[in-house]
C-alpha cells in the first residue's frame, strides 16, 4: 500500500508532514497514519526546502513487555527503515503503518537514505538508538543530518499529532581561501603568487556516530574516529596544484568541503608550497600551518573559512578563521511529521 499526503486534509489534524529550512510544507494523511518526509543526496549544504526530496526512518515502540516491536521490519535486520520520498509535490511511502495506541513509540530519521546500510538498530532486547558506522567523509562528502523524537504515546480514542522530527547536521564545512596581501599588491606592482602545491592533513577519513552512545546524543555533536584511517602528508584528506593567487581571493581547494566536527585541530596541518614575487625575482617557499593555531575546535553544523594572505616576505600570514552557524545561514531544520 501506498500513503498519498494531499494537502486538502490539513483540518483534519491528522499526522501531517512539516518540512522547514527556509520554507515550510504541510501535508496530512488519513486516519491514524504515521506519515513522513525526505531529503535530496547531494555533496551540497542543504541549505533550502528545494534540497529535501527523501531520507530514511527508524520506528518503534515498547509492547509493554520489555520488548521493542520495530515499526516498519524487525529490529536487528538491515534496512528496517522506510524511504519517505517526494514524487511531484506529494509526501508518499510504501506499506502504510498504523499509531498503535497505549504504546510508547521512539522515531529515529537520517539523512541522506543512502546511510540505511550503515546504520545499526539493536536487538529487541535493548533501547533501539540510530548509529552511523564507518561513515567515509573524505569520499563520500555529503551533507549528513539525523532527527529523533521519542517517547511518543496516545491513549486510546486520542487524535495523534504530527510527530515533529528537527533534523541536526553532524558535519562541518572548511574552506580556504587564499590572497596576495594588499599592501604588497599596492607597493610591488605586477607582484605575482602561485600555489605550487597544497595539501591538507592529519583529519581522519573515516568516523562513527555517535562516538559513545548517551541519553541524547544530539545534544553534543561528538563521532568516534576508526583506527588507520587518519590522514597523512602522503595520503592527505585533500590537495591541489597550480592555483594562482588573486587579490580578491582565491578558494583553495575549489570551495568548500565537509569533515568531521573536532574537539582538538592540533594534529591537523596545512603544508602550502608557493612561489611569488615580481618576474625575474620569483621565490619558493613552504610552510606547514597547524590548525590549531587558528582555531581550537571544529563544531558540527558550523563553517569555518580561513583566509590567508601571501606577501613579499617568507611566510604567510594567517587570519583567524570566520565561523558561521550553519543554521542561521541555512535554517537546517527539517520537521518531518
Amino acid at each position: 500500500a501506498r500513503i498519498l499526503l494531499p494537502a486538502l486534509l490539513l483540518a483534519s489534524g491528522l499526522p501531517a508532514v512539516t518540512v522547514s529550512c527556509s520554507g515550510t510544507i504541510h501535508e496530512t494523511a488519513g486516519d491514524n497514519v504515521i506519515s513522513f518526509s525526505s531529503a535530496v543526496e547531494t555533496k551540497s549544504p542543504i541549505e533550502s526546502i528545494n534540497d529535501i526530496s527523501q531520507f530514511a526512518v527508524w520506528g518503534y515502540y515498547d509492547d509493554g513487555n520489555g520488548h521493542y516491536i520495530d515499526v516498519f521490519g524487525q529490529i536487528g535486520t538491515e534496512n528496517t527503515s522506510v524511504e519517505v520520498r517526494n514524487e511531484t509535490g506529494i509526501w508518499v511511502y510504501d506499506d502504510v503503518k498504523m499509531w498503535q495506541f497505549g504504546k510508547t513509540y521512539n522515531f529515529h530519521a537520517v539523512f541522506p537514505t543512502d546511510l540505511k546500510h550503515v546504520v545499526e538498530v539493536p536487538d529487541a532486547e535493548s533501547s533501539p538508538f540510530l548509529s552511523i558506522l564507518d561513515y567515509d567523509v573524505k569520499h563520500s562528502g555529503m551533507d549528513v543530518m539525523v532527527a529523533e523524537s521519542k517517547g511518543i504515546i496516545y491513549p486510546e480514542g486520542s487524535r495523534p499529532s504530527p510527530v515533529a522530527l528537527a533534523f541536526k547536521h553532524l558535519l562541518t564545512r572548511i574552506e580556504f581561501i587564499g590572497k596576495i596581501d594588499d599592501a604588497t599588491a599596492a607597493n610591488l606592482p605586477g607582484f605575482k603568487a602561485t600555489i605550487i602545491s597544497a595539501r591538507l592533513y592529519g583529519l581522519y577519513q573515516e568516523g562513527h556516530f555517535p562516538e559513545k552512545h548517551g541519553e541524547d546524543d544530539l545534544a553534543d555533536i561528538s563521532w568516534g574516529f576508526v583506527s588507520g584511517t587518519q590522514t597523512t602528508s602522503d595520503n592527505p584528506f585533500i590537495n591541489i596544484s597550480g592555483i594562482e593567487m588573486e587579490t580578491s581571493g582565491t578558494s583553495l581547494f575549489g570551495g568548500e568541503f565537509f569533515v568531521f566536527p573536532s574537539k582538538s585541530l592540533t594534529e591537523y596541518v596545512l603544508h602550502i608550497e608557493w612561489r611569488a614575487g615580481l618576474d625575474g625575482t620569483m621565490r619558493t617557499e613552504s610552510q606547514d600551518i597547524i590548525l590549531s593555531s587558528a582555531s581550537r575546535t571544529w563544531d558540527a553544523g558550523k563553517k569555518y573559512t580561513y583566509t590567508f594572505n601571501i606577501s613579499d616576505t617568507d611566510h604567510i600570514l594567517f587570519d583567524t578563521p570566520t565561523v558561521q552557524e550553519w543554521d542561521d545561514a541555512a535554517g537546517g531544520i527539517i520537521i518531518v511529521d
